[in-house]
């Protein structure tokens, strides 16, 4: 595997030190190769056993593609995934000694039903940290999308925020 560049040495660095990390790297820089890169640490430290990913839905492909997602590229131990979405409500068995990656979209979770299942589901999870990819799109404290998301961080050990572009619209957006 290609080793990490500089710039995301030291966002690891950063994860190392820090359980709460905002990654606001412009666009294809490697955000979520960093984010991959510390669950994998964890994982391997036996501090962690899972990764929670929080995104809008045009993005969830990124992560849990067969062919070109993100876990498929850069994640070199066993790993089995699950979406939680419409299709996708019961998780399938985990294999025993592998990290499990939950890949759900924000917007999902805005009905309480499924939001209740998906805690009762992070609940089971054990020890993870909750990556929120695009995580300007979790801004306003009143959203539900928004309480949402800081009800699940409540159960989550770690929260790493990532996002390409921090300033979407104006300087109360930042």
């Amino acid at each position: 595997m290609i080793p990490p560049y500089q710039h995301q040495s030291e966002n690891i660095v950063l994860l190392l030190a820090k359980k709460d990390v905002s990654i606001a790297d412009e666009m294809g820089l490697g955000k979520s190769r960093c984010a991959i890169d510390e669950a994998s640490r964890l994982w391997q430290a036996a501090q962690l056993d899972a990764i929670v990913i929080l995104c809008p839905a045009a993005v969830r492909g990124v992560w849990d593609s067969p062919d070109f997602g993100e876990f498929q590229k850069y994640l070199q131990i066993p790993y089995a995934t699950f979406r939680f979405d419409s299709r996708y409500l019961v998780p399938p068995e985990w294999p025993a000694g592998h990290l499990m990656t939950v890949v759900t979209n924000s917007q999902f979770l805005r009905t309480p039903n499924r939001l209740q299942d998906f805690l009762g589901r992070c609940r089971k999870l054990g020890r993870f940290i909750l990556v929120l990819d695009e995580s300007s799109k979790i801004k306003s404290r009143t959203a539900i999308q928004t309480k949402a998301a800081k009800k699940v961080r409540e159960l989550a050990s770690r929260c790493l925020l990532l996002n390409g572009t921090p300033v979407a619209n104006s300087l109360m957006d930042l």
